[in-house]
């Protein structure tokens, strides 16, 4: 399968399950995504290829743990004896907080449908029988924006303490330092730390930490900094900021629609989408031959070995019509020796009830996919955009992009023409000091070529000390402008703090090798020739924009 059949088969899949969605679920989505919960779960496994047996083996046992709940055991002791959920043995079950789309839909469904301390018949999913027990449940915050530090748990300085580092940020904003310039020059947390510790908001169940998310959530204007606490990822301090509430359904509506469309709720829509379908085609189906089945089908498919005999009448009998294209019987008895093991139904007639369902159903899709140019304008014009695309993007590829990558030749002149730019920074090894005091800070200036680090932390137990290895002197937790001279501690104010560099050595500058930066320089050479070729195709070709229209659409 090419690019342009993979994507017309995903574009198709969208158009196809394009079903109306509605307001009911709309507003029972809405409602979920503006109240967490907070649950439970013990859950008793079932593979996705289960006989009927090992089914109802499950809810069984599903059934006796309910039963020792409802006589008094703890939910929590169960989850840990017998659910089948990895996490369990760390959370007893407890899945936290969480909102809609975060679950799979059937467990949702029963979670918000249940009371505060309420625990659920068995629920079945993808993944076996849950037994649920809702803890709690709240209004949504939305989406909460904070700042943290973070301590690393280790560190290759073996006098390192990094629940005694951040205890003593902690006191250092205590005594009123600005968290932000403390997040810069001393929180280990690279992506956030030159942002002064900001994180991007987010909302319940959206972060890996669920004890980061719990103390986050706990913060508001009135209690709006947290104490020093850990997680697997180390030692933070976290700082309320702001909180961005769920919008107004009118404004996200559109959204919501399209979140349904792509999640598991879409199952819902799938008997919409059928009726869809057979109103737009003409559908029958062959219930006189349907009747004559059940004799060719013995009982051993109700333990998935029925084999299909065929006749040569079956390729001459239509079981299923769609317009005028015929499927023959032939084609639908093969259907159903392929899928015997989803027809879980206890009767032979029931199967077959069944199989005609699911086999028309997908025989619709089928013939609605293959003529979506013709029913659907906006597939058609989509399709057109992204083939459009795809012609531009191999003419881009045979004439720029993949002669560039051969040209060695163009691609050693462009770096000896360019040689200054491909270079490695400086990088330092050192130590930095950092204090609020300015007496302090000279004291260690003073000691710093005779003391380690491990003796300088226990005299000055109140500033905070960085070692440093191989670290570019552009970081932001240096100071700019640097003075680059080794064993000669200096002295420069920055984020508010003051700070004294040592530096034990200093990695030069150097010229970087060609096999070290040829993918930058294919990339440069090609964005260089791109910019030729368009600029002479705008030369060769008479462009004229209808800014009128353009005016009309903007307005």
């Amino acid at each position: 399968m090419n690019e342009f059949e993979r994507y017309r088969k995903q574009l198709a899949d969208k158009y196809i399950s394009n079903g109306k969605v509605t307001e009911q679920l709309v507003q029972e989505t809405y409602h979920r995504m503006t109240n967490e919960v907070n649950a439970s779960h013990i859950l008793i496994a079932i593979k996705p290829n289960a006989t009927p047996e090992d089914t109802l083996k499950a809810y069984n046992t599903a059934i006796d743990i309910l039963k020792k709940i409802e006589n008094g055991q703890s939910f929590e002791d169960l989850a840990l004896k017998y659910s089948n959920d990895p996490s369990a043995r760390v959370n007893k079950g407890n899945l936290g907080w969480f909102k809609a789309f975060k679950m799979v839909y059937p467990f949702e469904n029963a979670v918000y449908n249940l009371k505060i301390n309420e625990v659920s018949y068995p629920v079945r999913t993808q993944f076996g029988y849950h037994l649920i027990k809702k803890n709690d449940e709240r209004p949504s915050r939305g989406k909460l924006e904070v700042a943290h530090i973070m301590k690393n748990l280790q560190s290759q300085d073996s006098s390192y303490n990094a629940k005694a580092e951040i205890q003593k940020l902690y006191q250092k904003l205590q005594n009123g330092e600005k968290f932000e310039d403390l997040a810069k020059q001393f929180s280990d947390h690279k992506p956030t730390a030159s942002n002064g510790g900001k994180l991007l908001p987010f909302s319940v169940g959206q972060l890996n930490s669920a004890k980061f998310e719990d103390v986050a959530f706990s913060l508001n204007q009135n209690n709006p900094m947290s104490k020093p606490f850990k997680t697997q990822f180390g030692w933070h301090i976290v700082k309320y900021i702001d909180e961005i509430p769920v919008k107004p359904l009118e404004e996200i509506k559109t959204d919501i629609v399209k979140k349904i469309k792509t999640s598991d709720r879409s199952k819902k829509l799938i008997e919409n989408i059928k009726k869809d379908l057979m109103n737009q085609y003409e559908v029958s189906i062959n219930y006189e031959l349907l009747s004559t089945i059940e004799d060719r089908i013995d009982e051993s498919i109700l333990k998935f070995k029925w084999k299909y005999k065929e006749k040569e009448t079956d390729k001459n009998e239509w079981i299923l019509k769609i317009d005028t294209t015929e499927y023959r019987l032939n084609k639908f008895l093969e259907y159903i020796e392929k899928h015997q093991r989803s027809l879980t139904e206890n009767t032979i007639n029931q199967k077959i009830n069944t199989a005609i369902d699911k086999f028309s159903y997908a025989k619709l899709i089928e013939f609605h996919n293959q003529n979506l140019e013709e029913v659907s304008p906006e597939f058609l014009a989509e399709i057109k955009t992204y083939y459009e695309g795809l012609l531009l993007f191999e003419v881009m590829e045979q004439n720029i992009w993949n002669p560039t990558k051969e040209d060695t030749l163009a691609q050693k002149e462009y770096f000896k023409k360019h040689r200054s730019n491909f270079v490695s920074p400086i990088k330092i090894n050192a130590v930095l000091a950092s204090s609020s005091s300015k007496k302090e800070a000279k004291q260690i200036k003073r000691n710093m070529n005779n003391d380690p680090i491990n003796v300088l932390r226990q005299q000055f137990p109140n500033a905070i000390f960085k070692t440093l290895n191989e670290t570019e002197i552009n970081d932001s937790s240096l100071p700019k402008n640097i003075d680059l001279k080794v064993n000669k501690p200096k002295l420069y104010q920055h984020n508010n703090q003051y700070v004294v560099l040592y530096i034990s050595k200093i990695h030069s500058s150097k010229p970087l090798k060609f096999k070290e930066v040829r993918g930058q320089i294919i990339s440069d050479l090609q964005k260089e020739r791109e910019d030729e070729w368009i600029a002479e195709l705008r030369e060769k070709h008479d462009i004229k924009i209808n800014q009128k229209l353009i005016k009309s659409i903007q307005l």
